[in-house]
C-alpha cells in the first residue's frame, strides 16, 4: 500500500510541474518575428545611447515604431515577451540569434568602413611603438670592471696621503 501511495504521490508531482507558469497568448508572435523585434529593439536602443541627437532629430519613439512596423500593440508585445521569458530555452534561443546577427551585422559595418584595417591593429602598433622605443634609446656603455677598481683604489690612495 505505501509504494503504491509514493507512486501515486510521485506521479501527481510531475504532472503538477509540467503546468505552465504563464498561458499562451491569444495572439501568439511566431518565434522569428519574435527574434526580429528583439532585434529592432536592441538596435534602436544602442542607436539611442550612441548617437543621441539621430533619434531626436527624426522624432522616433523606439517602442512605438516597433509596435507599428511589427502591427502589434503594447499588451500584445508584453504578454508574448512574458510567455517566452517563462519558456528559457526558447528565449535563450532567441536572444543567441539577436546577438549574432548583431555580430554579424558589426563585421559587416566594419568591413565596409575601415576596408584597409588590419585584424589586431593594437597588437601591431604596440609592436612598432617598442621597436621604435629601442632604435631611439641610448646605447648601453659598457664599463670595465677593472677600470672602475682602478678609480676606487686612486680615490683610496688619495684619501690615505691627506690624512
Amino acid at each position: 500500500m505505501k509504494k503504491i501511495l509514493v507512486v501515486v504521490s510521485m506521479v501527481l508531482l510531475m504532472v503538477s510541474c509540467k503546468e505552465e507558469v504563464v498561458a499562451k497568448p491569444e495572439k501568439l508572435i511566431d518565434k522569428k518575428i519574435m527574434t526580429n523585434i528583439l532585434y529592432d529593439m536592441a538596435l534602436l536602443e544602442a542607436i539611442k545611447y550612441q548617437y543621441p541627437y539621430v533619434v531626436d532629430s527624426n522624432q522616433v519613439n523606439t517602442p512605438k515604431y516597433i509596435y507599428k512596423k511589427y502591427k502589434i500593440d503594447s499588451l500584445q508585445f508584453a504578454q508574448n515577451n512574458m510567455y517566452y521569458a517563462s519558456h528559457f530555452s526558447q528565449y535563450k534561443d532567441i536572444f543567441t540569434e539577436v546577438q549574432n546577427r548583431i555580430k554579424t551585422q558589426d563585421s559587416i559595418v566594419n568591413k565596409r568602413i575601415f576596408p584597409n584595417r588590419k585584424k589586431d591593429s593594437i597588437r601591431e602598433n604596440t609592436k612598432k611603438a617598442k621597436k621604435q622605443e629601442k632604435a631611439e634609446a641610448l646605447p648601453a656603455v659598457r664599463v670595465n670592471e677593472d677600470s672602475i677598481n682602478k678609480s676606487i683604489k686612486k680615490t683610496r690612495h688619495k684619501l690615505r696621503a691627506i690624512e
